[in-house]
């Protein structure tokens, strides 16, 4: 049986399409590429464009993380103690130390940082597989006058019911 060479794709003046050759494949360096759609395409576009930026503008932008909050998991990542083969515990105790000036305006907000951040290590800990040896700690305090930088973050595993720093 003998095999028909395919239709060439013609144009709207009935030549071939520049990009075809008359057996009907792409032609040389149009491999990979999509005819083009013309009105149809054109279309679909602009309407997918516009549901795009409709729902960019009805949803809520999505947050990104402060630096003291990615330090503070990365501190988790980085101190992780492997206890066996299904048991990684990390740190649940966090002081996290302040310009004395951002320290002064964290305490006089009423909005709850250290318990928020608390909330944000332990979705962390439970996204990686983590466990704790006791409840989650985060004290915010005051730096040294003498710094220059923003915070500084230090965490250690503290035992459940051995809170002394």
């Amino acid at each position: 049986m003998r095999r028909l060479p395919a239709p060439a794709h013609p144009a709207a003046d009935g030549t071939p399409h520049p990009k075809y050759t008359h057996a009907g494949e792409p032609a040389q360096g149009t491999a990979g590429q999509a005819p083009p759609m013309g009105l149809l395409g054109t279309s679909e576009r602009l309407m997918e464009q516009w549901t795009t930026s409709m729902w960019r503008h009805m949803l809520p932008a999505r947050q990104e993380q402060g630096e003291a909050l990615t330090t503070l998991l990365r501190q988790c990542d980085d101190n992780t103690l492997i206890v066996g083969r299904q048991r990684v515990v990390a740190p649940n105790a966090f002081i996290i130390e302040l310009l004395p000036k951002i320290h002064r305006l964290i305490a006089a907000s009423p909005l709850p940082v250290a318990p928020a951040l608390a909330g944000q290590v332990r979705r962390h800990a439970a996204e990686h597989g983590y466990t704790f040896a006791g409840p989650i700690a985060i004290d915010l305090c005051p730096a040294p006058d003498d710094t220059a930088v923003r915070f500084r973050v230090h965490s250690r595993i503290a035992p459940a019911g051995r809170r002394e720093s």
